[in-house]
């Protein structure tokens, strides 16, 4: 107010998203009318709509379940909307987490873009999207914390390739027990800086484009997200999946065959369950709760080690 700034000049939006709250604690904050009621009220005359889908990825949800499961997020919000009140849409913020199967983030952040746009055009809107992409905390070791500045590396370039508007990486000692330093803030905005000033990445706006595999891999896991979308939806949506136990169950199934495949190491994680480093000793991070029968993130490096 100071500033005397313009609320249309800011490039910002407001995140308030009571349903992904919903799913990540498995319970309201008031009740599910009430709740409902805040998220329209705070919308205001404000023409956005702002999801964080992030934290079906750090539960574990393969990328194919992820993006089934964000847009289901999103037409949760969109069926809430009159007919007036929809046309208005003019963007839609999503929050994604990206983790360091590199190509198929790329892929899964590409196909993304497509089934938001074709789920838009079923309600007639052609609102602007951006994706805000954050690196994932599934795969952030509370331990031998170094190592997580290269995994963040791979993430964080898999979201710019991958067409993200903005991103976050989170500092790499952030699950350690004292938690983030100043070294660790730094070097996370260092890592999108080095992206910037020195690879110019923000120099072409499509890179992977033309990329025959990347291309087929794009275009396979829109195919079955879309198909596990349609299928929620069948179900009566998103948040009547929930209710009924089916999401946390198959989400539960696809976190644990992903710890398995690292318990008996078909998966790699340097540093975890390869070639530990013997001076540092695993140490308890702070792993997200959910309070109710929420959707709890994971982290491999607790959970192999334990």
């Amino acid at each position: 107010a100071g500033q005397q700034l313009n609320l249309s000049d800011l490039q910002c939006t407001l995140s308030f998203d009571s349903i992904g709250l919903y799913l990540a604690q498995g319970e309201w904050q008031q009740d599910k009318q009430a709740d409902l009621n805040l998220w329209k009220a705070q919308l205001g005359g404000y023409s956005f709509l702002s999801t964080d889908s992030s934290f079906f990825q750090n539960a574990g949800c393969t990328a194919v379940y992820e993006l089934g499961c964000a847009l289901a997020h999103i037409n949760e919000y969109l069926t809430l909307y009159g007919a007036d009140e929809i046309a208005s849409v003019q963007q839609i913020e999503v929050v994604l987490a990206t983790d360091t199967y590199f190509f198929e983030q790329i892929a899964k952040l590409r196909a993304f873009r497509k089934l938001l746009n074709l789920l838009c055009s079923t309600y007639g809107i052609t609102p602007s999207i951006h994706l805000r992409v954050v690196s994932s905390n599934i795969y952030r070791a509370p331990f031998d914390s170094y190592s997580n500045l290269l995994r963040d590396a791979l993430s964080g370039m898999a979201g710019v390739l991958g067409g993200c508007d903005s991103l976050s990486i989170l500092p790499f000692d952030n699950a350690t027990q004292t938690g983030s330093s100043n070294l660790g803030n730094r070097m996370s905005r260092n890592q999108q800086l080095i992206f910037k000033e020195e690879s110019y990445l923000d120099k072409v706006a499509d890179i992977a484009a033309g990329a025959y595999y990347i291309e087929n891999r794009t275009e396979q896991i829109a195919e079955k997200a879309w198909a596990i979308f349609q299928e929620i939806e069948k179900n009566g949506g998103l948040i009547r999946y929930f209710e009924e136990g089916k999401l946390q169950k198959s989400i539960e199934e696809q976190a644990g065959q992903l710890i398995e495949a690292y318990r008996t190491g078909e998966k790699t994680l340097i540093g975890i369950n390869k070639f530990p480093n013997p001076s540092d000793k695993p140490q308890t991070g702070k792993r997200q709760k959910a309070t109710g029968n929420g959707i709890a993130a994971i982290n491999l490096g607790e959970i192999l080690l334990q």
